[in-house]
């Protein structure tokens, strides 16, 4: 994802919300950060697993958090660049990439089966 680029256009409202959402799972899913998109692949939280050292725990979940990190940022610079202006502004409030996701879902979702 890093140095490729996408023909998609950007989301404007709910009239190619579909298309774009279609597009965007499917771009997400190619670079492997689909997974932080829906949540399903969580922010790591700091736990011992079985007899793990607190140093041990630390150092695994500064690695696991990073991994985490670069696919939210990835998955948030794909959303971002993607949205005209009037999407945009719904979520810049949201702090990673599911919350911008899942608030895009709560608009547009909605909107697309109204029209």
């Amino acid at each position: 994802m890093e140095n490729e680029q996408y023909k998609i256009n950007k989301l404007k409202d709910a009239s190619n919300w579909d298309m774009w959402k279609f597009q965007m799972k499917v771009i997400m899913n190619a670079a492997e950060i689909f997974d932080v998109v829906t949540g399903k692949s969580k922010k790591p939280i700091l736990a011992k697993i079985g007899n793990e050292t607190e140093d041990e725990a630390r150092k695994r979940h500064s690695v696991d958090f990073s991994i985490w990190k670069r696919a939210d940022n990835k998955a948030q610079k794909c959303i971002v660049t993607s949205l005209d202006e009037p999407p945009l502004q719904y979520i810049m409030n949201c702090d990673t990439e599911n919350g911008m996701w899942n608030k895009l879902l709560s608009v547009y979702e909605q909107m697309s089966d109204i029209t």
